[in-house]
């Protein structure tokens, strides 16, 4: 994990996963982040080689796409 900051509270913001952090936080395979970076237009860092997520942009699609199932018990 790449952080923007040397602080020792965290900021969501100064966070950066590579690709296989992301792929863990999201619990997907490569091919699927790959296909949700181009869907959601989720931005990347390539300062470097390999891409940089913010995890702010990971996390906040996760809420984003969060379903509350609201299930109820017919009355008999």
């Amino acid at each position: 994990m790449i952080t923007a900051t040397s602080e020792t509270t965290e900021n969501i913001n100064d966070i950066y996963l590579n690709r296989e952090q992301a792929m863990k936080l999201l619990g997907i395979s490569r091919t699927t982040l790959a296909t949700i970076v181009r869907r959601y237009k989720i931005e990347k860092c390539t300062l470097t080689r390999r891409p940089l997520y913010r995890k702010a942009d990971l996390v906040n699609l996760i809420e984003q796409h969060m379903s509350t199932s609201k299930t109820t018990k017919a009355a008999s």
